[in-house]
């Protein structure tokens, strides 16, 4: 029962980070949909907040990673055969998906070298990134297993101490004596402790092998309370920054929102595996959470497919607007729902084709 239990809050927090992801996806129309509101309103700060809070998807993914593979035992073979080459092939088959979609668009002509050249050199499709740092991840995955299960709880304490400064402290110091017009010096901003790939899957083993779960109830509340803090101060430098250059715009304002991302991992993590621990599910919740959990990755992998480029959402987009109103988070909301379930049904038919299961 303990394995089950187990397994059911780690699908839960994927069905959650996915959703994150969508919605992060939405730009002006959800996720940006913050920066259409007059700043003084109540919209403005709470559609900012929720925003800052979605951007801890990706990284929640990267903790889920580490909290299941850092503590298995593998050969490098296995680890190339099974786990690398699946990612390598999997980039390849869904960005000549999408590839083979924008030219039906006519946004290209069809060439495969240009495409090797794209998928080597360009950042065409942006939501893949994830791939190929996840790719970089589990190349370095036998040093992590080497390096985690080494560590004494005062050396995971110091890791967080040491990723604290360098992504929340330094980068909001700076900014607020310079105003964006100056930086540290690269040499003492840059450091390798405080990558996605280190960082987000050791604290993923951290909290899953190294914090007894009898133990986490005393952390939840303190912890939402710090959480709900930093997104609040990340919305504040978000605005200040706004303020200073006169720019909001999604990929200009954005600089501000993985400072406290670390701590928002945390506080989900802890919350969702102490209250599994604690709560009966029952037998349908169970194979519902267990199937849409199973199916997030298929999920990532084709959703942008449904958000943008299949007529049926875009279409949906007036009408939920016309309901609701304009710049109504609740369409948002709806969107991203649709959005899920058409991914999760577009994955449950992949998971029938004999190559395409195996890497989903």
């Amino acid at each position: 029962m303990k394995n089950k239990q187990k397994k059911l809050y780690i699908e839960f927090i994927r069905i959650c980070a996915c959703f994150c992801v969508i919605f992060t996806h939405t730009m002006e129309r959800g996720y940006f949909l913050f920066a259409s509101y007059p700043e003084n309103s109540m919209q403005y700060w709470l559609y900012m907040m929720f925003s800052v809070f979605c951007k801890a998807a990706v990284p929640v993914f990267f903790s889920l990673s580490g909290a299941l593979l850092i503590s298995k035992e593998e050969s490098l073979k296995d680890l190339y055969k099974k786990r690398i080459l699946k990612m390598v092939l999997v980039l390849i088959l869904f960005s000549f998906l999408y590839y083979l979609r924008s030219i039906l668009d006519d946004i290209r002509t069809f060439s495969f070298g240009i495409f090797i050249k794209d998928l080597l050199i360009s950042n065409w499709n942006f939501t893949f990134w994830y791939l190929y740092a996840f790719i970089l991840f589990l190349i370095s995955l036998p040093f992590l297993r080497v390096m985690t299960k080494n560590m004494k709880r005062e050396h995971f304490y110091y890791l967080f101490v040491i990723v604290f400064i360098f992504r929340s402290v330094l980068p909001i110091t700076e900014y607020l004596l310079w105003q964006g017009s100056e930086h540290f010096n690269g040499n003492i901003r840059s450091i390798w402790l405080a990558a996605d790939i280190f960082i987000y899957p050791i604290l993923g083993y951290f909290l899953e092998h190294e914090i007894e779960n009898d133990k986490c109830k005393k952390w939840i509340l303190p912890l939402w309370i710090i959480n709900i803090i930093t997104i609040l101060i990340t919305c504040l430098m978000t605005y200040y920054q706004i303020k200073i250059t006169g720019v909001c715009e999604e990929n200009k304002s954005q600089t501000f929102f993985s400072c406290f991302t670390m701590i928002n991992v945390s506080t989900v993590y802890i919350s969702v595996k102490y209250w599994f621990a604690k709560k009966k599910v029952s037998v349908l919740n169970e194979k519902v959470i267990g199937s849409l959990g199973s199916a997030t990755f298929g999920m990532y992998l084709v959703h942008l497919l449904f958000l943008n480029l299949f007529p049926v959402v875009p279409r949906l987009w007036p009408v939920l607007e016309n309901v609701f109103g304009t710049n109504s988070m609740i369409s948002v909301i709806i969107i991203c729902f649709v959005v899920m379930v058409m991914s999760y049904i577009a994955t449950l038919i992949m998971k029938k084709i004999p190559v395409l299961k195996r890497l989903l």
